[in-house]
């Protein structure tokens, strides 16, 4: 008798168990939940009340987790406590927000560009209509003999119209001095010649600015332009000159080779003799081997244009250094 009110006892201990942790499981359930719901009212009207009690929301959530290990013990499925999920998606919209608002703030900076780019342009075309046509300016470049040459838009290029310099032909005659430039990336006039580049203002004084320039760098253009030439020409010439010389050292340097003892005697094994009389055709320096009777057996010829030696014999060119190539063959000493 005593052993089942025991049992009875003990089985009334348990079912006491499982009451309480119901009431703890459910109740606490109960209680997360009004907490996330002030916690949403909270955040609805008061943004920095919200940032305030974010130490808050982290004990709810560890709350929370305490709350899942005991529906584990009940074998009861977890269950998912989103307490952040709706201001997170209010971060996400306020961040799609400032996205817009600059993407429409640039729009509308870029729109401001492009009208003041404009603005810019008609105020170029002012300005460079009167360097086309303003008296004054006209006179100025005849008196340092300038013509306007060819033009597109808002440019245009001033020729040289001195034919004499000095008694001489001028080589640039005829030929663009200088270029006037618009850049509407700076809103600027460039000139341009031999001399480097100057940018001008694009405002009222452009045109005085750019007939004091062309006034006083005329002829100091035209100057450096004809020294440039002559030097260019100097380096061609020398060029030329360097070229003939080292055509004619490797002429000297064949006549060498096939003067050589050693090499003679290898002909005169055969029967053959070089040539007193070397001659020039095609653009070849050739030298003949001639059998005794004066007959050319064969020819060797250097390729002026490449400097390459060959040997000319029953009508076809002989590569000397491919010959040594594909025959194996070594030169004597």
């Amino acid at each position: 008798m005593a052993e089942k009110e025991k049992i009875e006892k003990s089985k009334s201990g348990m079912g006491f168990l499982w009451f309480l942790i119901l009431i703890i499981v459910f109740g606490n359930s109960f209680l997360i939940w009004r907490m996330q719901d002030t916690v949403l009212k909270v955040d609805k009207y008061n943004q920095g009340v919200v940032d305030e009690i974010g130490g808050f929301r982290g004990d709810i959530k560890n709350f929370a987790d305490d709350l899942n290990e005991i529906r584990s013990f009940l074998l009861l499925p977890e269950k998912e406590y989103s307490f952040d999920d709706q201001q997170k998606s209010k971060q996400e919209d306020q961040e799609e927000n400032d996205k817009t608002t600059q993407g429409l703030y640039a729009m509308l900076n870029q729109l401001k560009l492009e009208n003041q780019k404009e603005e810019n342009r008609v105020l170029a075309e002012a300005n460079f209509d009167k360097i086309l046509t303003e008296d004054d300016f006209l006179k100025e470049l005849e008196i340092v003999n300038l013509v306007f040459g060819e033009r597109s838009d808002l440019n245009v290029k001033l020729n040289d119209n001195l034919s004499n310099i000095d008694s001489e032909h001028n080589p640039f005659y005829g030929q663009a001095l200088f270029a006037i430039v618009y850049d509407d990336s700076i809103n600027k006039f460039r000139v341009q010649s031999v001399l480097g580049e100057e940018t001008f203002a694009n405002d009222s004084d452009l045109k005085v600015e750019i007939e004091k320039y062309i006034h006083k760098a005329t002829a100091e253009a035209r100057q450096k332009k004809i020294d440039d030439q002559n030097k260019e020409a100097d380096l061609v010439k020398e060029a030329e000159e360097n070229a003939l010389k080292d055509i004619e050292k490797k002429k000297d340097d064949l006549l060498i080779l096939v003067n050589e003892n050693a090499f003679k005697s290898e002909l005169a094994d055969l029967g053959l003799t070089v040539s007193d009389k070397t001659r020039e055709e095609n653009n070849k320096f050739i030298v003949d081997i001639v059998d005794s009777k004066g007959g050319i057996k064969f020819s060797i010829s250097l390729d002026i244009s490449s400097n390459m030696v060959k040997v000319i014999k029953d009508g076809q060119e002989i590569d000397v250094k491919n010959f040594l190539d594909n025959n194996g063959s070594k030169k004597k000493p």
